[in-house]
């Protein structure tokens, strides 16, 4: 039986024009020159297919060492990795992560190729939103096939990063981060336990805003028998295999959203680099991408997901591997 539709996937790129180094823990390599090559090969692939009908990015296309030699580098290495992104002739989502928000104001970013919400705003329902509220909204839903909608979550709609320093948002999550973690330096866990480790500055919420609308989304999709994918750069739910740390601060109250719905069969996320997967106590499918940039050279790190009425699909490659995840209701 032939899939109803594919997509591509793709998480954290950051390229970078640097030779290959240590993260910030020193523990894993990232090949920073080698991922707009390893980006090539995804896009290759995904022309050769001829069938994917568009491509989500999960965010952190390029890498905040950019910063070091100014604005000019973060825009040129945007540019080189968009380069190769558009020679795909589908619709290109584009997520937002921590290392777009090193990179760039928001502002910059709604502005740029990165901002993939424009077309789909227009015609959607914010009524249930603060109508003084005039903050620009990187989420939106879709439908790429009848039955099916695709939801793009912003995991820093309330963040730390990218607000500007008098911005409320950034107070709010001034807060929110120092009420757990009394560290100097807000990027460190040190001294935290468990799910608190969460708490730290490259991290941020869906927030109040986002949950409302997510839960009239998802209401509607459910009313209209609809299957949803939810997508977003941080993870929606802690992994028994990871330290969690790459979690959204919210993410308790999002899982309480998302499993009031029975038509939720995955979410898609980046962010933690190693990639993950966790089948929850609802049945939804949490699948984590392994990034790009921790790829070494001759592998790979990117998947199609083929969409079918029962299950979904992902052909891996190199790090990414493959799976099959069966729908809820489907034995």
């Amino acid at each position: 039986m032939a899939a109803l539709f594919s997509f591509g996937i793709i998480a954290d790129v950051q390229y970078a024009d640097i030779d290959t180094c240590y993260n910030f823990n020193h523990t894993r390599l990232r090949y920073y020159r080698n991922a707009k090559p390893l980006l090539r090969n995804a896009v290759d692939h995904w022309i050769s297919e001829q069938d994917i009908s568009f491509v989500t990015q999960l965010g952190d296309v390029i890498d905040g060492f950019n910063t070091r030699k100014g604005k000019r580098e973060s825009w040129r290495a945007l540019t080189e990795i968009m380069d190769e992104f558009d020679r795909f002739s589908g619709k290109l989502h584009h997520l937002i992560g921590n290392h777009e928000l090193y990179n760039f104001s928001r502002k910059e970013i709604y502005e740029s190729k990165l901002f993939s919400a424009d077309e789909f705003q227009s015609g959607q329902d914010h009524t249930i939103e603060d109508p003084e509220d005039e903050r620009k909204k990187f989420y939106y839903h879709f439908s790429p096939e009848a039955g099916y909608r695709f939801v793009i979550l912003d995991s820093y709609d309330v963040s730390m990063l990218g607000w500007g320093a008098d911005s409320a948002i950034l107070q709010q999550a001034t807060q929110i981060v120092t009420s757990v973690n009394s560290n100097q330096e807000l990027n460190s866990p040190l001294g935290l336990e468990g799910l608190e480790t969460r708490f730290v500055k490259f991290n941020g919420a869906i927030g109040d805003r986002q949950r409302n609308w997510l839960r009239h989304v998802l209401q509607t999709a459910e009313n209209d028998e609809e299957k949803v994918f939810i997508f977003g750069h941080i993870p929606f739910h802690p992994n028994k295999t990871t330290d969690n740390i790459c979690l959204l601060w919210d993410y308790d109250q999002v899982l309480e959203i998302l499993h009031q719905f029975k038509c939720v069969v995955a979410t898609f996320a980046g962010h933690s680099h190693t990639g993950s997967y966790t089948h929850d106590a609802k049945h939804i499918h949490h699948i984590v991408v392994p990034a790009v940039v921790e790829a070494p050279p001759g592998s790979d790190a990117f998947g199609t997901v083929a969409v079918y009425d029962d299950r979904i699909v992902i052909n891996g490659h190199g790090s990414v591997k493959s799976a099959e995840f069966r729908y809820p209701s489907t034995p």
